[in-house]
């Protein structure tokens, strides 16, 4: 359902027309342009909220040694439990709305704990992911295969993807890493500070799944296992690979 508002009756009317000769899920009018405003803001920052707080479920999960899908697939059993996936928070709305309703609370004299919280949680996993791969792959200078570089699956769009903060701090750690994107030249590739990579030019040490592309779905886990060095990592972070297949040959897995 579309949400629109205008500053007066007859814009409000222009705009639910226009919108629902297009949306087939219907209007709904918002009395004023910042209830509108406000809805769309709450909605983004809910989200950032729930994918925060799986992430830490998730990051919990790692030290208890469970795996985080296990425990996810356990409670989407149950009617009420919403079902989010953990992994890096970017793009032009998640990740940007909550910092909107953080400013204008403060101008009210209000402190936004939860909102500032689930923030803390999401812009912190870049860094939390990278050190999952340093600490699995050792401290000596690796190769690494980075898969995907937009801020999320099937798009062309990088807009505040944390991917590339991924690269950097790995980068810092005297690792080559090297970087490969479908929906991505190598000359873009290049155009953003990255260096260019492929599967074939495997074996690596590791491989870094970020953004699960269909394109690397089509590959599925035997796809990345052939670009791999016997023992070494490929990291998955939303789990979508066969991680058992992957030990079996001799490689470690993980995920987040």
């Amino acid at each position: 359902m579309k949400v629109v508002s205008g500053q007066t009756p007859e814009v409000l009317e222009t705009l639910a027309t226009l919108y629902g000769s297009i949306v087939e899920a219907g209007i709904h009018k918002a009395p004023s342009i910042k209830v509108a405003e406000m809805a769309k803001a709450i909605e983004n920052a809910q989200r950032d909220l729930n994918i925060g707080y799986i992430n830490e479920i998730a990051m919990l999960c790692g030290k208890i040694g469970i795996a985080s899908k296990d425990v996810l697939d356990a409670a989407g059993t149950k009617w009420n439990f919403l079902r989010f996936t953990p992994g890096l928070v970017g793009g032009h709305c998640i990740g940007v709305d909550p910092y909107y309703l953080v400013e204008k609370a403060k101008e009210y004299g209000m402190d936004t704990h939860i909102i500032t919280a689930g923030r803390a949680v999401n812009e912190g996993m870049a860094h939390f992911v990278a050190k999952q791969v340093q600490d699995a792959i050792g401290t000596s200078e690796k190769r690494i295969l980075v898969l995907g570089l937009t801020f999320k699956e099937d798009v062309p769009d990088t807009r505040n993807s944390k991917s590339g903060d991924v690269i950097r701090t790995l980068e810092k750690e005297a690792h080559t890493v090297l970087v490969q994107d479908p929906y991505m030249s190598s000359a873009i590739i290049e155009r953003n500070g990255w260096k260019p990579g492929t599967l074939e030019e495997g074996p690596y040490d590791a491989i870094v799944l970020l953004v699960p592309h269909k394109e690397y779905l089509a590959l599925g886990t035997e796809g990345l296992l052939g670009a791999t060095k016997n023992g070494g990592l490929i990291f998955d972070l939303k789990s979508v690979l066969d991680g058992k297949a992957i030990t079996k040959v001799g490689r470690k897995y993980l995920a987040l």
